[in-house]
């Protein structure tokens, strides 16, 4: 059986498309875990009607929380009440394909891998990239696939065996925002193998006001540099990931510099923008060299005159 875990808050406007979605798979072995994170809006009234329509209603259930958590929480507690021995993770404002859990599963119950990626349809604004997956990272360490960007650090679109994620301790972490760039890596340390699903399974639909395309908050800046801290941490911790250092830090100076880029349309003041540059070219002192840290060495008022640059930039990349 197969857990389906899709968490809800605030999400009126699309979570019709993506329950029907879900309820439309051609996979019948299906536990449906709907995670209410106390939203605003008539999310979850709409989706007690479209359950109550459901011909799986038996096997779908809600879990409500007292207060709003985040997406973090609520996927932590859709994990806890999940009974099947795969877990799949969906985002309540995005679409799977009526054949993804029939395609994931054929895949990862033929290999030992620990878990499957696969290929995702990208609708909406243009301002971020998705790279098909090659087959044969299949061959090599999910470590390593990682670090070369080969499959999307999403925690959604992938099916993982159950009891890897629980005798390994893969929670989220509460609080932040951008999580899954901890998950995935934290996943990548401690699994062996994966496996691929060539075929994209998942559209994930970037909309107005979305995390990706609206200012740079604070709170953004901050669970970034939290992340990067972390990830540094467990790969130190990781002796047999030592091989890797030299990705790894090539890897982590390209987050490094994705997050200084986001300083240059961030919300606060010039100040607080500069402080946090600071912070960030400090975070992997006396690592290997890679070309993205040499440009994060540049003083910030240099790096800042990048600004109408990127400016121009947003505006072509979204349509």
């Amino acid at each position: 059986m197969i857990s389906l875990i899709i968490p809800i808050y605030n999400v009126e406007n699309y979570i019709a498309n993506s329950l029907e979605s879900a309820f439309n798979q051609s996979f019948k072995d299906v536990e449906f875990i709907i995670v209410d994170d106390c939203g605003t809006d008539s999310s979850i009234t709409i989706a007690e009607r479209l359950i109550n329509l459901s011909p799986r209603k038996n096997n779908i259930k809600i879990i409500h929380h007292d207060h709003n958590r985040g997406l973090s929480a609520a996927r932590n507690t859709g994990l806890q009440h999940a009974s099947g021995e795969y877990v799949f993770f969906m985002d309540s404002d995005d679409t799977i394909t009526p054949d993804c859990l029939q395609l994931h599963y054929d895949t990862i119950i033929n290999s030992n891998a620990e878990f499957s990626v696969a290929n995702i349809n990208l609708q909406g604004r243009k301002s971020i990239h998705i790279n098909k997956i090659d087959k044969n990272i299949e061959r090599v360490n999910p470590l390593l696939s990682y670090l070369e960007l080969k499959w999307s650090i999403s925690a959604c679109n992938k099916l993982y065996r159950r009891d890897f994620l629980i005798k390994n301790g893969l929670q989220f972490e509460e609080g932040l925002l951008h999580e899954d760039f901890l998950w995935s890596f934290n996943l990548s340390l401690c699994a062996r193998q994966l496996c691929v699903v060539e075929k994209p399974t998942y559209n994930y639909i970037v909309h107005d006001g979305s995390i990706v395309t609206g200012k740079n908050s604070t709170k953004r800046i901050e669970s970034l540099i939290h992340i990067m801290q972390e990830m540094k941490s467990e790969f130190q911790r990781n002796q047999w990931a030592a091989g890797y250092q030299r990705l790894f830090y090539k890897n982590f100076d390209f987050i490094r510099l994705t997050t200084s880029i986001l300083l240059l349309n961030y919300d606060g003041p010039i100040k607080d923008a500069k402080n946090y540059y600071k912070i960030i070219g400090k975070i992997s002192e006396h690592a290997p060299k890679s070309l993205f840290g040499v440009v994060l060495k540049l003083p910030f008022e240099v790096f800042n005159l990048a600004k109408p640059i990127y400016n121009i930039y947003k505006k072509l990349r979204i349509r």
